[in-house]
């Protein structure tokens, strides 16, 4: 597996930002994913309404980090991780997108309205996942959401 080339812009496609599994999305990686989320309004590419990791051996921290730069989308609508870490750092950013927080960003963004949230098969803390539930409860723009083979432990 390899760090995924940059630039990280060109992996977007009709909206949908697609990590496979053949690649691993590292600390410095995501921090440049991050960057570059915040930035699109900037550079003239399109739109981002959806990103889908599958399998990209991304830990706790490493994933907040993308979603938080996925937070300052205010396009965007889904979220897909399939077998990543999700423990108190990626938790509470999920939570915030469900909740439409956008303070800690610094800046004036309007929230993105997530309407599909789907994680398969992701390594969670149960007061993580207990905390996401409880987002979802309360997220009205909530379309879809698929929850399944969570490894809670």
């Amino acid at each position: 597996m390899g760090d995924l080339p940059l630039p990280i812009l060109l992996k977007i496609k009709k909206g949908i930002l697609y990590i496979p599994s053949s690649y691993r999305v590292s600390e410095g990686l995501a921090v440049a994913m991050k960057g570059a989320m915040c930035n699109l309004q900037h550079i003239g590419r399109p739109a981002l309404h959806r990103a889908i990791f599958d399998r990209n051996s991304m830990n706790d921290e490493v994933f907040s980090s993308v979603l938080r730069g996925l937070r300052s989308r205010p396009e965007f609508m889904g979220i897909h991780s399939v077998s990543n870490e999700i423990k108190e750092m990626a938790s509470k950013q999920i939570c915030n997108i469900l909740n439409k927080e956008t303070e800690d960003l610094g800046y004036d963004a309007p929230p993105p309205e997530l309407q599909e949230l789907t994680l398969i098969s992701n390594k969670c803390k149960p007061e993580s996942m207990d905390e996401i539930i409880a987002a979802i409860k309360n997220c009205v723009s909530l379309k879809k959401l698929t929850l399944r083979d969570m490894a809670v432990s």
